[in-house]
């Protein structure tokens, strides 16, 4: 049976009419989402938008959550579910110090705001002076000994770091002279930086180095270099690279030994040892070296 032009238009209409109601509605709720997330809940903060971070998560401590309320001043935030705040609402990242950040930029659990609060006798300074102190040894403590596993990782693979490096030296000797010098000293730079460092900027170094060897040698792009000089500037960037991720694996197999050796010192581990017999025991230890 065939359908009339105008029944068939007036069917297209109709869905077409709500589909678009629905993507309006959709599109009023974020729009209302994005206005109560992209303002800070501090009193009296009319600071341009930085970094944002969530509230503490009140099922899992309600006590740190309840302080930073207390912190914010704001008396909307009484009458509003933990839940709901917890989803949707902000605090900027210039209420807090740089002691309560990590080392990979992210806000430690025990961190609370302190900076450009209003003026509130529950939330006074000198109530807050031990707490802080405390939070910043203890983060200091962790630093430092991250900071020695990741130097004894290096010394380990400083042998193969510098054989690469007078590989590469040597290679681009005869090509281009100004490549060399900006190279040796990159690779110099990444040598002696550590994971740990607190320079924000560090993301970008890689490429603004690229760029500035280039520049060294009067060449905007890698496709201006010579055939000779472009394949030895290629192949000092990927022992470069290769470098990179052998240090961090040597890093991360050095915690995993240290790991091991603390669990098999423990009583458990010997319980659970004398308690194999002979093929078992032969077992576990071919899968204890080829892991």
């Amino acid at each position: 049976m065939a359908v009339c032009g105008d029944h068939r238009w007036r069917k297209t209409n109709f869905f077409d009419t709500g589909r678009k109601e629905i993507e309006e509605e959709k599109r009023k709720q974020w729009r209302h989402f994005r206005r109560m997330v992209g303002v800070c809940v501090v009193k009296h903060c009319y600071g341009t938008k930085t970094s944002m971070h969530r509230f503490p998560n009140p099922e899992k401590d309600m006590e740190m959550f309840k302080k930073w309320v207390e912190l914010c001043g704001s008396s909307e935030l009484i009458n509003i579910a933990p839940t709901t705040i917890y989803k949707n609402r902000r605090i900027y990242r210039v209420h807090f110090e740089d002691t309560d950040f990590g080392p990979n930029n992210h806000l430690l659990r025990t961190a609370y705001p302190k900076l450009q609060l209003p003026n509130m006798p529950s939330c006074s300074k000198s109530l807050d002076e031990p707490e802080a102190s405390s939070t910043k040894n203890v983060h200091t403590d962790v630093l430092s000994t991250l900071a020695e596993g990741e130097s004894s990782a290096l010394q380990e693979t400083e042998g193969e770091s510098s054989a690469l490096q007078e590989s590469s030296t040597l290679a681009i000797t005869g090509t281009h002279t100004d490549v060399l010098s900006v190279e040796t000293e990159d690779a110099h730079h990444d040598t002696q930086f550590t994971g740990l460092s607190t320079n924000r900027k560090r993301k970008h170094s890689s490429r603004v180095k690229e760029r500035g060897i280039l520049s060294n040698v009067n060449v905007s792009r890698v496709t201006a270099l010579s055939p000779k000089a472009k394949y030895f500037y290629n192949k000092l960037k990927y022992y470069k690279k290769k470098y990179t991720v052998n240090r961090k694996n040597v890093y991360s197999l050095k915690q995993r030994l240290q790991n091991a050796t603390k669990y098999v010192s423990t009583e458990q581990f010997r319980i659970f040892y004398s308690t194999l017999d002979e093929v078992q025991m032969r077992m576990f230890k071919s899968q204890i070296l080829n892991a």
